[in-house]
């Protein structure tokens, strides 16, 4: 079963366990972002920066910021049509 590409498109509490253990296995739980650059197809680090400032839920530590492999997940699961429900990228 394609968890990701399948016909639904909610990503709900429900079917987002299932989803989870499947997806970038070799990443810790927490990532900086040059992990997520990585994550995202290798981007470069400067819009990954730019995604987990304004997209993608983080923490500021410092100069820092850090996600959790799950908050990737679920931008990446919202945003498969290639936008997000207001028209925005």
């Amino acid at each position: 079963m394609d968890l990701i590409n399948d016909n639904n498109n909610d990503f709900t509490p429900d079917n987002k366990p299932q989803i989870l253990p499947v997806m970038f296995t070799d990443y810790p739980d927490v990532i900086g972002v040059p992990e997520l650059a990585k994550m995202l197809g290798g981007i470069s680090e400067k819009l990954a920066r730019r995604l987990m400032r304004e997209k993608i839920e983080h923490l500021e530590i410092g100069r820092e910021y850090k996600t959790t492999k799950e908050d990737v997940i679920t931008y990446i699961y919202k945003n498969k049509q290639g936008g997000n429900q207001n028209g925005n990228t």
